[in-house]
């Protein structure tokens, strides 16, 4: 009993905004590089610090230079938690030209290769030692064996790392304790991150929101149904049009005009090329993307061996 209102007092202090009273960011942690706005820091190192037990892994997808990581570190410090507990994913690679414009708050010269991993663990200095840094193609990486705990996501910006979170991260959160941050529900696109919490607004309840970021606790496991009803291949113009109606209608009313702007972007196909382009990769011929991918592969098989019987039939 005593555990269950402890977690309804931390669930209430998530809805209470509680980061917003919390203590600044220390100047390392503020003045990291990051595309993150700074309540989105607060928030992540109040959730470290405050509702993070340890029963449970946290994972940072999409970390980049690893604003969002050293955040959670920070938190994780202040919370007395030791060990690697973050899982911190990202490609870690760039152009120079992206370098570029990153260069003067790093103050580094470009990296061989582009791979920036090193540099992302020499300016976290110490509380690099509490992450797990996992480098490369996101959508091949297993998640962390144990349970997770806190679930940040800046990476759903394809089908391929959507699925792969739904698949693989989603079932492992923690009913009633586990909290999922997505980063990019609140920006105009890409309008995954509202389709999935939307599909299984059954197994998440909405908490609370930090500039783009949307916040959610995992109420119901997430089994295999769940999962499948979840995946791209089962959006449509439809079904994503209905999904962000719903959303938009379950927060405030400035967060709810930000889903409503997804909404008019479908309305003006000629208008947002963008959008025009990704649903027609989601509708065309009834396939996703990979699965087009997959039929096109297929495809080449059979004009290879169809070549190959014609060099045959030679001799």
């Amino acid at each position: 009993m005593e555990e269950l209102v402890a977690d309804a007092d931390r669930m209430g202090r998530i809805r209470d905004f509680a980061w917003k009273a919390g203590p600044d960011l220390p100047a390392h942690v503020a003045t990291y590089p990051s595309m993150l706005s700074s309540i989105e820091r607060r928030m992540l190192r109040w959730l470290a610090a405050e509702h993070y037990t340890g029963r449970g892994a946290i994972c940072d997808l999409g970390a980049f230079l690893g604003g969002s990581t050293i955040a959670l570190a920070e938190g994780v410090r202040a919370g007395g938690h030791t060990g690697k507990v973050i899982h911190s994913y990202d490609w870690h690679r760039i152009s120079e030209r992206s370098w570029e414009q990153w260069e003067p708050a790093i103050s580094r010269p470009y990296p061989e290769s582009g791979k920036f991993l090193s540099v992302t663990r020499e300016l976290m200095g110490d509380l690099a030692d509490l992450v797990e840094f996992h480098s490369g193609d996101f959508s091949q990486m297993p998640p962390p064996q144990s349970e997770i705990e806190i679930l940040f996501v800046d990476i759903a910006k394809v089908f391929a790392t959507s699925d792969h979170i739904v698949r693989n991260f989603l079932p492992k959160l923690i009913p009633g304790q586990s909290v999922v941050i997505q980063q990019d529900y609140f920006h105009v696109w890409p309008p995954f991150d509202v389709y999935v919490m939307e599909v299984l607004h059954d197994h998440f309840e909405p908490l609370a929101f930090a500039k783009t970021s949307a916040l959610f606790i995992n109420v119901r496991a997430v089994d295999s149904a769940a999962v499948e009803s979840a995946l791209s291949r089962n959006m449509s113009i439809e079904t994503l049009r209905g999904a962000l109606e719903a959303a938009a209608g379950r927060w405030p009313q400035e967060q709810g005009a930000h889903v409503e702007r997804i909404l008019r972007s479908l309305d003006g196909l000629d208008r947002a090329p963008q959008t025009k382009r990704i649903l027609r990769r989601t509708t065309k011929g009834g396939l996703t993307l990979a699965e087009r991918a997959e039929k096109a592969k297929w495809r080449a098989k059979r004009r290879r061996r169809k070549a190959l019987r014609g060099l045959r039939s030679r001799d």
